[in-house]
């Protein structure tokens, strides 16, 4: 990922913070994987190998795992959940698609200004690869939602339309109008 988007991703984390802290009561603490992770090899483990930036403690030791997206305003029009598919398709270096443990994802659209979401999904994993396994099937996401980033960037994925899954409220747990 680019530092600009990184920097961007970070700024928006606060707003993040907030909406977890009103979706989720007994909330005590909120742990993300940062840069000066690095020397700490099960964050970085649990960050590049099983795709969770975030874990969510509750005052009753409840534990829970978050991947989490912010994609800027003007890519809102497309309403689509993008799920990478290779991090290079040409090496075959498998991308989140392959790797992600997470229960949950944080998935949303900074507001114009990026002062918090425009929209914003938490979405059920298991769920959501269940139904993308029996409902879509993978031969299907590949032929029709398979995209590749123009260079310099490598990465292909998934663009799935939120309206595949928006009504299945069981994936959508909390989205901000629609869920």
């Amino acid at each position: 990922m680019a530092w600009k988007e990184k920097i961007f991703e970070e700024k928006m984390t606060p707003f993040i913070d907030e909406i977890y802290k009103k979706t989720f009561s007994k909330l005590s603490e909120i742990k993300r994987a940062t840069r000066n992770d690095e020397d700490d090899i099960r964050i970085m483990f649990m960050d590049k190998e099983l795709a969770i930036d975030t874990r969510l403690f509750f005052t009753d030791g409840t534990v829970l795992t978050f991947q989490e997206k912010t994609r800027r305003n003007n890519y809102l029009k497309y309403r689509d959940f993008t799920f990478e598919y290779y991090n290079d398709p040409t090496m075959k270096q498998e991308g989140e698609w392959f790797k992600l443990a997470s229960q949950l994802y944080f998935f949303g659209y900074a507001n114009s200004d990026e002062t918090g979401y425009a929209e914003y999904w938490i979405i059920d994993i298991p769920k959501l690869r269940l139904f993308l396994k029996k409902d879509i099937g993978i031969k299907t996401l590949i032929e029709k939602y398979l995209r590749q980033n123009p260079p310099p960037a490598k990465a292909n994925f998934f663009a799935i339309p939120f309206e595949l899954f928006e009504n299945n409220k069981e994936i959508c747990i909390v989205h901000d109008k629609h869920c």
